[in-house]
């Protein structure tokens, strides 16, 4: 990987440098970080090139998404709320590549709410529910929110309000969903803020190799 080389070399000058006082260390430093920021992006192009691994399994849905979500760091001034009610629910899905649909959303709401003043609460609630046989996960956040226009292009490849990354969290999110049979809806208000709903069809393990 060539980006690895680089960021070896970087930091190797970062530290061969270090208190001489050449007056490229902020450079240096701003090298290394656009590094990471091209490894994400390329990360982010082979998630959204790749298909769904093979080796899926038989998983609880709210079991495995408290357990996922766990694991994920949000704002330390973001109130986190999570409500499972489908204890019972039961999905045969890929589980790394369904969390990192989750993980895309999470992010996504996550740097929304970084752009509220600093004085203004904010709210990310994920809840869960029984659907027609679906089980459905609402992400909803009381960010910014988006314009219609906006809202019609969130899932266009390449589309980003932001001026860094590559604009494929949402896209790559919704593709997995899909190859798994399910569907993500994206709503989102000027003001009022956004909300996602993934859906999934509830099966068990019998019910897919018939």
């Amino acid at each position: 990987n060539p980006l690895a080389a680089i960021r070896s070399s970087l930091h190797l000058a970062i530290q061969k440098t270090k208190d001489l006082e050449l007056g490229i260390d902020r450079s240096l430093e701003r090298a290394e970080r656009n590094v990471v920021r091209c490894d994400g992006i390329i990360t982010d192009l082979l998630g959204y090139a790749s298909e769904p691994i093979c080796d899926e399994e038989q998983i609880g849905g709210d079991d495995w998404l408290k357990a996922t979500l766990s694991e994920l760091e949000v704002l330390e001034n973001v109130e986190f709320v999570k409500r499972f009610s489908a204890p019972k629910a039961q999905l045969v899905i890929a589980p790394e590549r369904i969390r990192q649909a989750v993980v895309n959303i999470v992010e996504n709401a996550v740097q929304a709410l970084a752009d509220m003043p600093e004085d203004k609460t904010r709210v990310l609630i994920v809840r869960t529910a029984i659907h027609a046989e679906r089980y459905t996960v609402i992400f909803e956040d009381n960010g910014p929110g988006l314009d219609s226009d906006t809202v019609a292009k969130v899932f266009e490849p390449l589309f980003s309000t932001k001026s860094y990354g590559c604009g494929l969290g949402l896209a790559t999110a919704r593709k997995i969903i899909e190859k798994h049979g399910g569907a993500l809806r994206f709503e989102s208000e000027v003001g009022v803020g956004t909300k996602v709903t993934m859906s999934l069809p509830e099966k068990r393990a019998q019910e897919r190799a018939a």
